[in-house]
This record gives C-alpha cells, structure tokens and sequence, in this order.
C-alpha cells in the first residue's frame, strides 16, 4: 500500500475534501439505489394487484358469454395503455422478453408470486413500455396487456441533482473543516521556524479541538523552557567572561612589566588567543544577542571592517561591486561574520587575504578567499560543525574550532546560504549569498 499516499492530495483539505465528497457520494449512490429498488418493488406490487382484479373482473364477466358477446364486451372494455385483455387470435404480441428491461422482470416475477398463471411473457418498449403475459381464461387463450408507466429517468435526474447538490456543500463543508484544523497548525509551524532560527515566538492560542489545544500547550512548554535554558546559560556565560577577564588582565600588566622582550611577546600572544578563545565560547554558546534588523550597505561594512584589519597590518585585497541594493540585517552581526572569516583565513590561510562583493541572479554575494593550501574535499563539510579542527591541512594555532560554526549561525539567522570551497586559483574560499 505504499503507492496509496502518493495518489492522495498533499494537503489536509485535499485530502478531507475527497474523504468527504467521497462519503457523500457513496453514501447517495447507494441510497439512489436502495430507493430504485424499493420503488420498482411497490409499483410493481401494484400493477400485480390491479392486473388479479382486472383479471377477476373479466373472467366474472365473460363467463356466461358467447364467443361473440365476449368479442364485443372486450371492444368496449379495452383502451389505449391500460390494463387489456385481447384475443390470440387478433393480437400482435412483440418479440423481447421480459428480461430486456429490470422493471419488466420485476412485474413478472411478482405475478408468479402472486399465483398468476400464464405460459409466455413479452415486454414491449415502444411507444410504451408494456408487459404482455399469456394467460388462460374460460378454455380460451388471451395475451393481457399491462401498461409499466415510465422507467423513472426524471427521478434519476433529480436524484443526480441532488448528489451534485450535497457533493458541493459538501467540499464547502470540508473546506471550512479544513481551514478550521488547518489555522493553529500553520500557526505552529511559523512558530517552529521561528524556533529553529534562533528566536522565540509568542505563545500559541490554547483553544480549539482537544488534540491542536494539547500540541499547543506542549509547544508553549517547550518554547518557555528553552528560552529560560537560553537565559540562565548567557546569565552563567556572562558571569564566567567577567570573570576571567579580570585575572586575564592582571596578567597582561604583569607581563608588560616583564624585561624580557622573547619571554613578553610571546605570552602576550598567548593572553590574546585565550581572550579570543573566550570570546567565542561566549558568542557561540551564548547565541546572536537581541538586534534589530537594519538597511545595511555592504560594500560599506566590508571597507569599515577591512580598515581595521589593515591597521593591525593585515594585508587584505578588496574587490566590490558597486550599487549593491541594502541588505535587511543586523549590522553588528554581520561585522561578527565578517571577522570570523577574515580570522579563520587569516590563520588557517595565507596572505594577502581577498574580500569580495558582488550581485548575481537577483541575489547579493560576500566571499573571503585566501591563499593558503586550501581543504581536503572530504573535509570541507566538517568544517562548520563546532570544535572541529583540520591541524594537519590547516595548521591550526590555538583557534577554538568555533569560528565558521559561529558564521553558520549567524547566515541561518540571516535566512543565507554559506558555500566553502578550494578556489580554482588555489586556496580556501568562503562565500556567503543573501
């Protein structure tokens, strides 16, 4: 039964639609049906009766008749499309049996039920529909004729109108069942997206059916504690940073004071990776901290960014395209992304770093190349999952294995994509499409 599912809707009201419209359409055809039956039954019941009484009636008096009194009585008795009694000798029977039409078989097996005896049965069709029996009556043969009315088309048509009628309220009926399911559920996974990128919807309505009312309480459960997990874990990791910034900065002036330049330096560098280290722990465990979204120019950024890097003396190309539309994001976050990229090229690469911008295809691209070795391939998907560190391609030199984790998040937040590839002129490139 595998294959059911993919011949069904992919929507809740597709699906409830055909379940009900295919109810109500059974549920009419077997009722359209049963009614036919039924209805066949008691006519035909009916004319059996009539046909005993029109027969009892004739036989009563013809009985003390000559051959030609009960020629002349039949002439005067006999008329078009009722129920007659006509002489072998004179009449013209058709050919079809009974079984040529249902309602005609009906008639005849109820006259049989009801003890009327005839040796041959015929069914006529036009211009009326009439059942011919041969019966015997006062030692002589006679064909009785009775007429079966019409064959019920107009009650088809109107029973057809009907199921068309209920299979339309019906699908109005499964629309609005559907919408009504179909709202709290579209409302969870709004909130659920909206999880899953980091940030906390509002509370879910607790109304509603007893199943939506439950998810909905399970979900507020669940997105209550985990926004109160987030904020004791930044209370605890603020606390920490605090902390350990203060020890970390008495042993910066305590290693300044130090006479020996070799010995100075190279602590110095080593309080530097355990503060950047620290950093981030911070900014990854502790996540994007609250900011509202802005129209921010990229080329502008990535120049802001880049003149501080070449201050510290890092060498750093740029190669921006002008008139880039503004990106709706959040500016501090995006300098985040931006430093941890020139960062991890800037360790794991070689100079001089390339940073570029550019506009393909409706879309807007930010990339950091370096120069370096570049990345196994089978490698590269690794590379943004947290603490993972490639020390043999990348020579890694105290860096936490956080940083293009850290960029990961702040692009999904962002609703980016982040490609990581070995450029085809050599190194390691990381680019970022809005």
């Amino acid at each position: 039964m595998t294959w059911l599912p993919r011949l069904l809707p992919g929507t809740l009201f597709g699906r409830l639609a055909l379940l009900v419209v295919g109810l109500v359409i059974v549920s009419q055809v077997f009722t359209l049906g049963l009614l036919g039956y039924s209805r066949a039954q008691l006519v035909a019941r009916q004319l059996s009766e009539q046909a005993i009484d029109a027969l009892a009636e004739l036989e009563s008096a013809l009985d003390q008749a000559s051959a030609d009194e009960r020629a002349v009585y039949l002439d005067l008795y006999n008329r078009p499309y009722s129920i007659n009694l006509l002489p072998v000798a004179t009449a013209h029977p058709p050919h079809q049996t009974p079984d040529a039409d249902r309602f005609a078989g009906f008639l005849a097996e109820r006259l049989v039920a009801d003890h009327v005896s005839f040796t041959d049965a015929r069914f006529q069709n036009t211009p009326k529909r009439v059942l011919w029996i041969k019966v015997s009556m006062l030692g002589d043969w006679y064909w009785l004729t009775v007429p079966l009315g019409e064959d019920g088309g107009q009650l088809r048509w109107t029973f057809l109108a009907a199921v068309l009628g209920f299979g339309v309220v019906a699908l109005a009926a499964a629309f609005v069942f559907a919408w009504y399911l179909n709202r709290p559920l579209k409302r969870l996974a709004e909130a659920a997206r909206q999880l899953a990128q980091g940030q906390y919807p509002e509370r879910l309505s607790e109304r509603g059916v007893k199943e939506t009312r439950t998810l909905a309480q399970s979900f507020n459960r669940m997105s209550t504690a985990l926004e109160q997990a987030e904020s004791d874990r930044r209370i605890m990791l603020a606390g920490i940073s605090h902390d350990v910034r203060t020890p970390l900065t008495r042993l910066r002036l305590g290693v300044e004071m130090m006479s020996d330049d070799s010995l100075r330096d190279g602590m110095l560098t080593d309080l530097g990776d355990i503060e950047r280290i620290v950093r981030q722990f911070r900014d990854f465990i502790g996540g994007e901290p609250e900011e509202a979204v802005d129209a921010t120019d990229l080329n502008v950024l990535v120049n802001d960014v880049c003149q501080r890097y070449r201050r510290e003396g890092v060498p750093i190309d740029t190669r921006l395209v002008g008139d880039l539309p503004l990106l709706t994001a959040r500016p501090l976050s995006m300098q985040r992304l931006l430093s941890n990229l020139i960062d991890n090229a800037r360790r794991y690469g070689s100079p001089p770093l390339e940073l570029s911008t550019g506009q393909a295809a409706g879309r807007v691209w930010l990339a950091v190349r370096d120069h370096g070795p570049g990345v196994p391939e089978d490698s590269i998907s690794q590379l943004t999952q947290p603490f993972v560190r490639l020390d043999p391609a990348r020579q890694a030199d105290g860096g936490s294995g956080l940083g293009l984790a850290i960029v990961q998040r702040i692009v999904d937040a962002h609703g980016a994509t982040l490609l990581l590839h070995n450029h085809a002129e050599g190194g390691f490139e990381a680019r970022v499409t809005f």
